[in-house]
C-alpha cells in the first residue's frame, strides 16, 4: 500500500472557530468595516456641508453658502449653550470616560461632544440640515420619488443612525443630549429657510427645490406668512 501524498496547503488551525487565518482575517475585515463605518457617521455633518460648498462652487450659485451660514450660526449658538451649561448635565457629568476618541471633533478646552454633551453638536447639525433641506420640498409641492429617494431617506437616515451610533456605540452623549440636538436644530434650520426665502425670494437661487411655479404657494404680506393650499 502507498500513502498519497498531496501539495495542497493544509487549512490553518482552528479556522471553523474563527482562530486561525482565515478567521482571522474575517475579523480583520469586520474591524475595518466598523471603523469605515464609524468615520463616516462621525464626518457626515462635516462631509455634507461641504459637498453643499463644492457643488455651489460648480454651479456658480450661492446656495450652498447660505446654507452653510446658517449651519455655522446653528452650530455657535450650540456651542454657546452646551459650554454655558454646568458640567452636571452631561454625560458623566464631564467625566464621561468611556467616551470614545471621535465622539468630539471640534477644538477648545470644554470639548463639545465629548465631555459637553447637552445639546448634541452633531444632532444639531444634522437636525439643522434635514428641516432647511426637506421644508421646501413639501412647500413647494416637490414631493416625487427623486426627492424623496436622494433627499428625504438619507437625511432621515442620517440622522437616526448618528444619535443611535453616539449613544450606543461611541458612548457620546444621552438620549436626552441627542432629542434636545434634533429640537434645537430642528429650530434653526426652519428658522433659517424662512430668514433666507423672505430676504431673498423663493426662487433667488439660494435655497434648495425651488417652486418651479409662478405661483408662490406662501406670501409675506403685513409680516404674515400665508400659505395656499395645492
Amino acid at each position: 500500500m502507498f500513502e498519497r501524498k498531496t501539495t495542497e496547503p493544509a487549512l490553518p488551525i482552528n479556522v471553523l472557530d474563527g482562530k486561525g487565518t482565515l478567521g482571522n482575517n474575517r475579523k480583520n475585515l469586520i474591524s475595518n468595516v466598523k471603523d469605515y463605518f464609524y468615520f463616516f457617521v462621525t464626518f457626515i455633518p462635516i462631509l455634507i456641508p461641504a459637498c453643499a460648498i463644492l457643488s455651489s462652487a460648480f454651479e456658480g450659485s450661492f446656495k450652498g453658502f447660505i446654507f452653510v451660514l446658517g449651519l455655522l450660526i446653528a452650530v455657535s449658538i450650540g456651542r454657546f449653550i452646551a459650554i454655558t451649561l454646568d458640567i452636571k448635565y452631561s454625560r458623566g457629568k464631564g467625566n464621561n470616560s468611556s467616551a470614545n476618541a471621535i465622539c468630539s471633533i471640534y477644538p477648545g478646552n470644554n470639548t463639545w461632544g465629548k465631555f459637553k454633551t447637552l445639546p448634541d453638536p452633531h444632532a444639531i447639525m444634522l437636525a439643522f440640515t434635514f428641516c432647511y433641506i426637506v421644508i421646501p420640498i413639501f412647500l413647494n409641492n416637490r414631493v416625487d420619488w427623486g426627492s424623496m429617494l436622494f433627499a428625504f431617506a438619507p437625511l432621515l437616515l442620517f440622522l437616526i443612525l448618528s444619535g443611535w451610533t453616539r449613544i450606543k456605540i461611541l458612548c457620546c452623549s444621552l438620549y436626552r443630549d441627542i432629542v434636545i440636538g434634533w429640537l434645537l436644530g430642528a429650530l434653526f434650520g426652519t428658522a433659517w429657510y424662512f430668514i433666507v426665502i423672505a430676504s431673498f425670494d423663493y426662487n433667488s437661487g439660494l435655497t434648495y427645490f425651488e417652486n418651479r411655479d409662478s405661483k408662490k404657494p406662501c406670501s409675506l404680506k403685513d409680516n404674515v406668512y400665508a400659505c395656499r393650499k395645492p
